[in-house]
C-alpha cells in the first residue's frame, strides 16, 4: 500500500477537515 504514506494520511485529513469546516459553518449560521 505505497498510498498509505504520510502525504496519504495528510490528505485525508485535510479532507475531512474541509468537509467539518464545511458543516460547522453551515451550523454556525
Amino acid at each position: 500500500m505505497k498510498g498509505w504514506t504520510m502525504l496519504g494520511i495528510i490528505d485525508q485529513i485535510a479532507k475531512q477537515t474541509e468537509m467539518l469546516m464545511i458543516i460547522y459553518g453551515k451550523l454556525r449560521l
